[in-house]
């Protein structure tokens, strides 16, 4: 299971958000990257999954024309169906991924 949007219209606090993610144990993965959040959000994210050693992703899902492809999850193993997609992700055989360019680039994953 994939912990998405863990920012979404999040209070800034940190800490605010921390608790509540600390208090969902059955995600395998975070999503700490996704243009449908702030820079400081995507940061946060980042924080938050390394902080709770779980698996990173690149974007689940888009909100608005133009965000397809600002961020991605690259895989080193072949993904052919969704169980070699989960069992990648359940093995952290993944990484998120921003395009050159795009936002939150400048941060380091």
């Amino acid at each position: 299971m994939i912990l998405a949007h863990p920012f979404w219209h999040a209070d800034p606090s940190a800490s605010r958000q921390k608790g509540r993610i600390e208090s969902s144990c059955l995600f395998d993965a975070v999503e700490l990257l996704t243009p449908n959040h702030s820079d400081f959000a995507n940061a946060q994210a980042r924080v938050i999954g390394r902080g709770l050693e779980r698996v990173g992703i690149g974007i689940s899902d888009r909100h608005q024309r133009g965000q397809t492809g600002a961020f991605r999850t690259d895989f080193s193993i072949p993904v052919y169906n969704e169980k070699d997609l989960a069992d990648a992700i359940r093995k952290g055989l993944c990484t998120p991924t921003a395009w050159p360019g795009s936002k939150g680039q400048s941060d380091p994953l």
